[in-house]
């Protein structure tokens, strides 16, 4: 079992007394409690925009958001809401479901350490800066990337992740994977050479992709492996599994093997990933990085490949525009920008942007 170690402010709430709890319930250690990750700390939170509750964990400082209503059901929806957290921590199915269970029953109690109160209220003077743009997992996984002290520097998902699931997590350190990117019907290709950490998840590697690529994150995004379709899927309408819920480690296919990636589904941009090889992680200085790669991307929102094969032609002959192409031709380089240029690709310019994510 594990303790829900509530704030005063949110026990007065619940309309529990600390002198009215069970004793078991107001130890540290409760007897019988197993679960890795041990206790957590609440609190509640008026008007942000609506009532919330708070919720760290005591070793790794994993934090949850959820609303507080309705009280009554507060033990259900907080366990909901660490199996969502830890699910976009790419964990196994089976090392979250049994944390979940040895979490049961649950109990609440009063708040003991000190330490854990401090990162609360840390995390509660960070809440608003994060709140105008994000969801609450949003926030969520804001709060749990930053790095803090009393995790000696570390961030509270890969404390959290390493807790559970040990084996994982140091498989992952040691191996790095080389993927070709190449953007298919593109005609000459074009192409990225590419190492990423097998610890990223599938939507970490979007982001690399994204990056290496010159694609500017507009539109959604989808990968298909091994008859799987992972990606984003804010409103739940395309049935995609959640990228951020599996890593590379767990998802690629093997080596030599190809997988897809498609971005912006409606000028429908469709990549070949190749799974080249795995790499010592100790062979590597850094990653991600870009190790090359040929041509420029097409700019966004051009019409696809079929449009902007078009529009090369147009501009590498332009002898045989017409009036009407030639007046095309200077709306799309006003939107793609004058200095655009097809045959150019910066490695240098994506490395520099590559480092932001490491």
């Amino acid at each position: 079992m594990a303790t829900l170690r509530c704030t005063k402010k949110l026990l007065d709430k619940l309309g529990l007394s600390v002198k009215a709890l069970p004793q078991a319930h107001a130890s540290a250690n409760a007897p019988g409690q197993n679960n890795v990750l041990g206790d957590w700390y609440a609190t509640y939170l008026p008007a942000r925009p609506k009532h919330l509750i708070l919720a760290v964990n005591e070793k790794s400082r994993l934090a949850v958001l959820f609303p507080s209503a309705p009280l009554k059901t507060l033990a259900p929806r907080f366990l909901a809401a660490v199996r969502q957290r830890l699910t976009a921590l790419a964990l196994a199915s089976e090392v979250i479901e049994g944390e979940l269970a040895t979490m049961e029953p649950l109990a609440f109690g009063p708040t003991q350490s000190r330490s854990v109160l401090a990162t609360m209220n840390q995390f509660v003077q960070s809440i608003d800066y994060y709140a105008e743009d994000n969801t609450l997992e949003g926030i969520a996984q804001h709060l749990g990337d930053g790095i803090l002290g009393p995790l000696e520097w570390k961030t509270p998902h890969a404390v959290a992740r390493f807790l559970l699931d040990p084996v994982m997590v140091e498989q992952e350190s040691r191996v790095v994977y080389q993927l070709k990117v190449i953007l298919v019907e593109s005609d000459p290709p074009i192409w990225r050479r590419l190492l990423v950490p097998s610890g990223y998840t599938l939507c970490q590697l979007h982001g690399a992709i994204q990056v290496v690529m010159g694609w500017q994150n507009y539109h959604l995004h989808s990968f298909e492996i091994q008859g799987v379709e992972y990606g984003d899927d804010p409103e739940k309408e395309l049935g995609f599994q959640d990228d951020r819920g599996v890593t590379l480690l767990r998802a690629l296919p093997s080596v030599e093997s190809t997988f897809e990636y498609v971005y912006d589904f409606g000028d429908h941009w469709v990549h070949e990933v190749v799974v080249e090889k795995q790499i010592a992680a100790s062979e590597v200085v850094a990653v991600p990085i870009c190790l090359e790669g040929e041509l420029a991307c097409p700019p966004e929102d051009c019409g696809g490949m079929w449009r902007y094969q078009e529009i090369l032609r147009i501009l590498f002959d332009p002898t045989t525009l017409d009036e009407d192409e030639a007046e095309e031709l200077q709306g799309w380089l006003e939107w793609a920008g004058e200095d655009f240029n097809p045959a150019h690709y910066d490695l240098e310019l994506a490395n520099r942007r590559l480092r932001l994510l490491r």
